[in-house]
């Protein structure tokens, strides 16, 4: 199974609480949003960013992302959840009493997962903190994308998608092996 980005974290989630014969997980900029997996203004901006996304979904009852230019329009739960796990650093959605972090420390999946060079939105480090909740025995292989293995110069967190040339080999080799 492969995600994106939040699509990884889904995955993650999902992979640790049902069992469907997945035998492995990509996660592809796919990070834990924690602030302790940035450094500098990065680090300071998010901490700013998360209650500012988190209020302005409580007031418009949505999140109006495409104004903003952070993602698309979003539901208000959906960005609250994202602002809730940024804040703690764990996986506690609302509605559920499914102990995330617990499943999360059972998942054993070999994962590939690849940063991006130079990704502001998915730090290596923001990655760790995503599969590092995984268990310890988890076969985790963690590969840098980069911009000459992508062919283009402005490679980022989503554009690498338009030429798979460059990273289905790598996609292929983790599989083969």
């Amino acid at each position: 199974m492969l995600g994106h980005s939040l699509g990884g974290q889904l995955a993650a989630l999902f992979l640790s609480r049902h069992d469907f014969g997945i035998q492995g997980l990509i996660l592809m900029a796919a990070c834990s949003v924690h602030p302790s997996g940035w450094t500098g203004w990065q680090y300071w901006r998010l901490r700013l960013v998360i209650p500012s996304f988190a209020a302005i979904s409580k007031i418009l009852g949505y999140f109006p992302g495409d104004k903003i230019g952070f993602g698309g329009k979003a539901a208000r739960q959906h960005l609250l959840d994202w602002c809730g796990q940024g804040r703690s650093g764990r996986y506690e959605p609302a509605g559920t009493d499914f102990n995330y972090e617990a499943a999360l420390a059972q998942l054993r999946l070999p994962t590939l997962a690849i940063s991006i060079q130079d990704d502001h939105l998915a730090t290596p480090l923001a990655m760790k903190n995503l599969y590092g909740k995984f268990h310890p025995s988890a076969p985790i292989t963690a590969i840098e994308y980069k911009r000459q293995d992508a062919g283009f110069e402005s490679l980022n967190h989503f554009n690498w998608a338009r030429r798979p040339s460059g990273h289905l080999p790598l996609l292929a080799d983790w599989i083969n092996r």
